[in-house]
């Protein structure tokens, strides 16, 4: 298996063909990814199985910034959910 090193190679010559200005690493593109995922709203659990993180509490870590601004949106569908009870 290809490291970082030969990974960000490739991606450098791929992304100079297509003229990006300001490339970006492999790693970048593995958090472009998981950003763009929680955007979505798909399951963490699942996320960090995707990631090949050993524990949840990893992926929770380092993205915990990106799921702050979910915590109104939760809050309101708690509310929402006990109000119907």
């Amino acid at each position: 298996m290809p490291g970082d090193a030969a990974l960000n190679r490739g991606l450098k010559r791929v992304e100079a063909t297509l003229g990006f200005k300001q490339p970006v690493t492999f790693h970048g593109l593995r958090h472009t990814h998981v950003s763009y995922l929680l955007a979505k709203h798909c399951d963490i659990a699942y996320i960090s199985q995707r990631l090949g993180h050993s524990d949840v509490t990893i992926t929770l870590r380092v993205y915990q910034h990106l799921l702050k601004s979910y915590e109104t949106e939760q809050a309101q569908l708690a509310v929402d959910a006990l109000g119907a009870l």
